[in-house]
């Protein structure tokens, strides 16, 4: 039976919700203090937006504007896509896939009841995939290596230890990207992502023109190879809460991928598993 998003994926706890009046310090702080990467902003009880902390990196420190003078209501995503709560998981994948979306707000006959990560429906979505595979006997195959899946050099991008978040944060927002990596005599010594622009510099009040990434970088962080499968990586993802991980070969340091890479590797090979099944199924109808 297809998993839905409410009760199968949809945990009991509260979304968190602003005002359009909440500024964004004030949203960034909260987030922190809950570990998570996004806030529903509501208007009288009726949903207005969504702000998450992709906007806090490109919408608000890479613009140069005010995290404690500027309000949600400026710089949130308002009348957001939502999903309801009794579509499937298969469908909201492919919402999230389709939109580059990373969370949606849940509704309800009319009602926001919660919000749900692109994380959180991707572990019961792809649960569902692989149990609706199998009926066709065919097997999800994660053996592409990561380069296959890599933006390379697009994704590249280094800058010092002494270098500002803000010039950090302009050059995520120039190229739509997740992070940055800190590097040292061409030997990456860290790793800076939006997530870091919210908890480690907005929510803490500090001045983004001012922060030195040496100051708020993860230092010595995890790396991978270019031949690992994805299937390894996105469980190395999981297990340590990673949402980026610079690809090293041979000491050389040649890019970076992020989950949402994996994920569009995932549903890729799905799709392909899916398709050659059906063809299979159908060859074998004919045959008969």
């Amino acid at each position: 039976m297809p998993l839905k998003i409410v009760p199968d994926v949809v945990s009991e706890e509260p979304p968190l919700i602003c005002n359009p009046a909440t500024t964004v310090i004030e949203a960034a702080i909260i987030m922190r203090a809950a570990g998570k990467a996004a806030v529903i902003v509501s208007d009288q009880g009726e949903l207005a937006g969504i702000f998450t902390e992709q906007d806090v990196s490109l919408r608000v420190v890479a613009a140069g504007l005010a995290p404690d003078r500027t309000p949600l209501g400026e710089v949130m995503t308002a009348n957001p896509v939502t999903i309801e709560a009794s579509n499937t998981t298969l469908q909201a994948l492919a919402k999230m896939h389709a939109g580059k979306f990373r969370h949606l707000p849940v509704m309800a006959h009319g009602r926001l009841i919660n919000m749900v990560s692109l994380r959180d429906i991707y572990a019961s979505a792809n649960d569902q995939l692989e149990l609706e595979l199998g009926h066709l006997k065919a097997e999800v195959d994660l053996r592409q290596t990561v380069v296959s899946y890599m933006a390379g050099g697009e994704r590249l991008i280094s800058f010092a230890s002494d270098d500002s978040v803000l010039e950090a944060a302009k050059a995520m927002a120039e190229r739509i990207i997740g992070s940055v990596l800190v590097t040292e005599n061409n030997k990456l010594i860290g790793i800076f992502t939006e997530r870091d622009v919210s908890f480690r510099v907005v929510a803490k009040g500090l001045d983004p023109k001012t922060t030195t990434l040496a100051q708020v970088m993860t230092e010595n962080p995890e790396t991978i190879g270019p031949n690992q499968l994805c299937g390894d990586i996105l469980d190395k993802m999981r297990q340590g809460g990673f949402r980026h991980l610079p690809v090293i070969d041979r000491d050389k340091l040649i890019g970076v991928i992020s989950i949402r890479d994996i994920y569009a590797a995932v549903i890729h090979d799905l799709e392909i598993n899916f398709g050659n099944a059906m063809r299979g199924r159908a060859q074998s109808m004919m045959s008969q």
